[in-house]
């Protein structure tokens, strides 16, 4: 599929010269539910806004209530 000549919106040129987002996902459990997602334009760096996006995850995470501890894992981009 060429997607070439669409106009997408929030797209940046990546460091590697495409045009691209540069997503931050959350999920949960082994079945995968996702608890928060943002997608950012290609060009913002990775650890750009998470804080804010960890914030809102505990949030989400605070707001169902678990009885176990919950193991956070993060691609090393993100270290603040």
């Amino acid at each position: 599929m060429d997607n070439s000549g669409s106009k997408k919106e929030g797209v940046g040129r990546t460091y590697k010269g495409h045009d691209s987002y540069a997503p931050m996902f959350s999920y949960i459990g082994s079945e995968g539910y996702m608890l928060a997602n943002e997608l950012r334009p290609g060009i913002q760096h990775c650890q750009k806004g998470t804080p804010k996006f960890l914030e809102q995850l505990l949030d989400n995470i605070d707001q169902l209530n678990l009885e176990k501890p919950v193991l956070i894992r993060m691609d090393s981009g993100k270290c603040v």
